[in-house]
Parts: structure tokens; C-alpha cells; sequence
């Protein structure tokens, strides 16, 4: 029996790695092709960058175009090669339009900030998809959180498919730090981070061996890192390559997350994993700053509420995700496809 034959294209390597990994147990042959930079996994595998070069060993290639026209007939030549394209963020106009007049299956998967970043009632996100509605028309639209399933057109053949997490993560070792990680961005349309650094001030008062590490990650950076530049208890970094950032999640005592339960992402989905207590900051249930710092007190000054906890959202997470039954769900989308 032949292989199925499978391309990823998108700027990152990002969840088309790890689910290559997954689907290589059921037999499909998998490529990534990147088309941001050139070869650079150390910098652009998964969130923060995997620093440990290809450590999955997934065939991965760079879309070597130097010009549109040289990248279009790229795109098609990789069309016609391949049973499935599955274009990442949509793969971008050049992307999706390329290989709309190939042979393959082609799938639009969106990952969440490739709408979300504009915000919850932008017209650009409902623009895009509108877009890709009218002139692209996907065989099969994918998005990575429930929530986006609203912004897919009516009638679309479309699916909500949770993102896959590092194999790392489910075997991480804990360690013992001081600090609570807040590792998500800092962009105006993720509002809950304002709240967070009003709920620090409680939470330093309270707490004062606790310090707060951050990332400086996303357009409001420069206001909050002036605003607490005199706050020696928070610690800004530099964006993380992969080996770093998990080693920041080992050591955190609390990890603050944008999305919870109904809206999955790879940040709280990794702390839960790795049996760490976790705030949303979109959370119905802990919303205020007075919340949340409540919350991160209790989490951190109470070793039976954090357990609870840690071992509630892991409960609720392992309903819904397993690695097993997210490969075979990409894979019946894929034989899906090819039986119309």
C-alpha cells in the first residue's frame, strides 16, 4: 500500500512538527516546508524556538523561491507531488492560491493568533475568512480552540482540531523555583494582562518571596516593562528557545495563561502537563485583578488547594486531549479528503 503523503506549509514549523511525529506511528509520510526564513529550527520549532536542532527527526525542507515567481511554481510543483497539502495560518495568499489549481487536498488550518491577534470583533479576522471563503475555497478548514469555530463560515467543511503537545512536556521533571512564569503576549487585544500586573501588586505585598518572570513578547512590552521598571521583583527576558523555556516552566510555581477548558492552547495545555497550577486570564470563573490575586495566593500558600487544582484541569484536559486520538482524527480528516 502506498503511503499517504502529506506537506506542511507555514511560516513555523510549529504544530505541523509534532503532529509529522504522530502521524508517521500510522504510516504517513510527512514533509514541513517553511517559508518565513531559511533552515532555522532552532529559532522556529513549536512556541519559543527548539534549540536542540531536529530532535524528532521529521523531514523538514525551506520553500527556496527568491522571488513570487520562483515560489509559485515551487508551491505547484509541491502540489502535485503530495496527496494532502496542509497549509498552516491558511498559508498566506501566495500559499493557498498556488496550490489551489493542483491535484492535492488542501486544508486551511488556523492555529488562533492568526485571527485572534486582531482582536474579538475585528473586520480583518472576519475579513480574512470571508477571503478564503469567496477565492480560496478550502477543501477542509481546521482551527486549533473551540472558539474560532464561530469565525468559519456557514456550510464550510469545517472542524475544530486541538493542537498536539511536545513529547518532552509529558515526562517533564519538576524543580523547585521562586517565581510565578507568565510566558503569554503582551498585545493590546490580550486585555488580561493589564489586569494581571494591578493583581501584582497585591500578590508581591502578600507574597514576599515571590518574584514574577516574564517575556518581552508583543507590542505592549515597552509601556509595562517602563511602567514597572522600578519593581526589582519582576524579571523581563528575552524571547526563549525551546530547551530555555521549558526549564522556566520546570522551576515556576504558577503559570498565568490567556485561555482555559473551552479554549485550549499550547502554554496552558504544557503547565497542566507538567503539574503546574494555572490562572487564566480569560477565565468567567477569576476575572478581576482582586481574583486574581486571591487566587495566586491561595495557589501558592496552600498545598492541598494547589493539588486540587493541578489535578482538576489535568482531569478536564484528559477528557479532550490524547495524543492517540488526535493523530487518528487528522488522519480520518486526511483519508477523508482523498475518498471524495
Amino acid at each position: 500500500m502506498t503511503p499517504l503523503k502529506v506537506a506542511h506549509i507555514g511560516n513555523n514549523a510549529n504544530v505541523a512538527y509534532f503532529y509529522s511525529h504522530l502521524l508517521r506511528k500510522l504510516g504517513v509520510e510527512s514533509t514541513i516546508y517553511q517559508t518565513r526564513t531559511p533552515l532555522n529550527f532552532e529559532t522556529q520549532i513549536m512556541n519559543y524556538g527548539y534549540d536542540s536542532g531536529n530532535p524528532l527527526n521529521i523531514n523538514l525542507k525551506y520553500l527556496e523561491g527568491k522571488n513570487l515567481v520562483n515560489r509559485v511554481l515551487d508551491l505547484v510543483k509541491i502540489g502535485s507531488e503530495y496527496d494532502v497539502i496542509h497549509l498552516h495560518g491558511g498559508g498566506g495568499l501566495v500559499g493557498s492560491t498556488s496550490t489551489k489549481f493542483t491535484p492535492a487536498k488542501r486544508i486551511g488550518h488556523f492555529h488562533g493568533s492568526d485571527i485572534r491577534r486582531f482582536g474579538p470583533i475585528s473586520q480583518k479576522k472576519r475579513f480574512r475568512l470571508w477571503f478564503f471563503k469567496k477565492i480560496i475555497n478550502f477543501d477542509k478548514i481546521l482551527v486549533s480552540t473551540p472558539d474560532l469555530i464561530k469565525e468559519v463560515w456557514t456550510g464550510a467543511n469545517a472542524e475544530v482540531l486541538l493542537n498536539p503537545l511536545d513529547p518532552v512536556i509529558e515526562n517533564i521533571e519538576r524543580s523547585k523555583g521562586d517565581y510565578i512564569f507568565l510566558p503569554t503576549r503582551h498585545d493590546n487585544f490580550v486585555k488580561g494582562t493589564d489586569r494581571f500586573f494591578r493583581a501584582w501588586r497585591t500578590i508581591r505585598e502578600r507574597l514576599p518571596h515571590i518574584k514574577l518572570v516574564t517575556i518581552r513578547w508583543g507590542v505592549d512590552c515597552p509601556r509595562l516593562e517602563e511602567n514597572t521598571k522600578d519593581d526589582n521583583r519582576i524579571i523581563w527576558i528575552n524571547p526563549l528557545t525551546r530547551t530555555e523555556y521549558i526549564e522556566y516552566l520546570r522551576g515556576s510555581q504558577l503559570v498565568i495563561g490567556q485561555f482555559i477548558l473551552d479554549i485550549y492552547s499550547l502554554i496552558e495545555l504544557e503547565a497542566i502537563y507538567s503539574g503546574i497550577p494555572l490562572i487564566s486570564l480569560h477565565s468567567s470563573k477569576i476575572n478581576s485583578p482582586e481574583e486574581i490575586a486571591n487566587e495566586a495566593t491561595r495557589l501558592l500558600g496552600n498545598d492541598a488547594h494547589r493539588l486540587k487544582v493541578v489535578n482538576n484541569l489535568k482531569r478536564e484536559i484528559e477528557k479532550i486531549y490524547n495524543p492517540d486520538k488526535l493523530s487518528r482524527q487528522l488522519y480520518s480528516i486526511y483519508m477523508e479528503l482523498l475518498e471524495r
